[in-house]
């Protein structure tokens, strides 16, 4: 598992004044995933990626899917 938190300082009066919601300008992600060897020089990575940012117009959740195929070249 991994998780990453992105804070943007926006804190300028013109900034204030278009976006009134008084959301924080915080986005928070975490990744989580598994590993499954398919043969000697292939492997599969079926997981996760779990995303929350506060928009202009309010938090909001996203979930995505995430496959990866890692192939080894030697």
């Amino acid at each position: 598992m991994k998780g990453e938190a992105f804070v943007f300082p926006f804190t300028t009066e013109k900034y204030d004044s278009e976006y009134t919601l008084g959301h924080r300008n915080l986005f928070l992600e975490t990744t989580g995933n598994i590993l499954w060897s398919i043969t000697e020089t292939a492997q599969l990575s079926p997981g996760f990626k779990l995303a929350y940012g506060d928009y202009p117009f309010g938090g909001q959740w996203h979930l995505f899917p995430v496959i990866d195929l890692i192939k080894r070249i030697e």
